[in-house]
């Protein structure tokens, strides 16, 4: 009996050798394994083609529980675009009511530029703002300040549409924020020198950035996730991404972008590390393709009775670019 005991025991210490012998070389493995990327910016341009609306329908309206001129907030269309007063005069509007683009009249690159600045070009948090109420009063007070300007005065430090309204409204009525976020909007576009630097770039640019890259190779599961990698559209709004790698021998296959524990990443909006999860036996140099869909800033004016108001419409763009990988598994 003592005989049968002493081999079984020698059986299982033999069996727990092997297991603790195949862990640690799985983890020699998975910590041997080396990921590269080619250390550059890569950028591409979207489609410069976009469609003009001849019309547009007032869809929604929202009482903001403030006086005049900050009492409601308009949205058009389909895709709820954000209708300004370019004018301080009665702005009234009526759900149905419809406006027509004016053609010869094109919105400035300085509220080009206020608009890009702003909610939903960038996030709430990045506005310093709370609420979609917020984020448009701030940009419909700084486009009175910049309407109500022409030549020198322009770029003038004063700002006495803001500070005008801020009086009409009274102190009890006044939302500190907004008003801060309008007097920066209008700083920032004031300030921005149009003459010397580069035009204002309308076409969507998708960048990514494996600057930010460090290599890292994570286990998860039966993949590997690699990166990190930030990406980022310039003049849009991602709604929508799509990852691709490829390998040569082997057919394309989607990837999914997560972030580091594994997570899948489903907001767009901001710029943020994320890693791309592909599958283990995926070794050497691969091609991982980014293919986003990309709402573009296309603000226009329309006109109803005579009076004009700015839009800051989105015309949505496919765009695609791609970088280089290789992963070195080790033995």
């Amino acid at each position: 009996m003592k005989k049968y005991v002493y081999r079984y025991c020698i059986i299982v210490v033999i069996l727990v050798c092997l297991i603790i012998s195949v862990i640690s070389y799985n983890y020699d493995i998975l910590n041997s394994t080396k990921f590269s990327t080619e250390n550059n910016i890569f950028s591409a341009n979207g489609d410069n083609l976009i469609p003009r609306y001849d019309e547009i329908s007032i869809t929604q309206i929202d009482d903001l529980n403030m006086p005049y001129p900050l009492n409601k907030m308009y949205k058009v269309g389909n895709e709820k675009a954000y209708l300004y007063s370019l004018s301080y005069a009665d702005n009234t509007l009526d759900i149905g009511d419809t406006l027509k683009l004016d053609e010869d009249m094109l919105a400035s690159d300085q509220l080009y530029m206020l608009f890009r600045e702003s909610y939903p070009n960038i996030s709430l948090e990045e506005m310093g703002l709370e609420t979609e109420e917020e984020a448009y009063q701030a940009v419909q007070l700084a486009i009175y300040e910049m309407a109500s300007r022409t030549g020198e005065a322009m770029y003038g430090s004063e700002l006495s549409r803001i500070d005008s309204i801020r009086g009409d409204l009274g102190e009890k009525n006044i939302n500190a924020r907004v008003f801060e976020k309008a007097r920066q909007l209008v700083d920032t576009v004031i300030n921005y020198d149009f003459v010397n630097n580069e035009e204002i770039n309308l076409i969507p640019t998708l960048i990514i950035n494996t600057e930010s890259v460090r290599n890292e190779v994570i286990n998860y599961d039966s993949s590997y996730l690699i990166g990190p990698y930030k990406y980022r559209v310039e003049t849009g709004i991602i709604t929508a991404a799509n990852i691709t790698i490829s390998e040569e021998g082997k057919e394309e296959t989607s990837a999914v972008l997560v972030d580091k524990e594994g997570k899948e990443v489903k907001d767009f909006t901001a710029t943020k590390e994320v890693y791309i999860k592909i599958p283990r036996d995926y070794v050497g140099k691969m091609y991982i393709t980014f293919e986003v869909k990309v709402k573009r800033l296309e603000p226009a004016v329309y006109k109803v009775n005579n009076r004009d108001f700015l839009v800051n419409s989105y015309v949505e763009n496919e765009i695609s670019n791609f970088v280089t990988a290789n992963i070195q598994k080790g033995g």
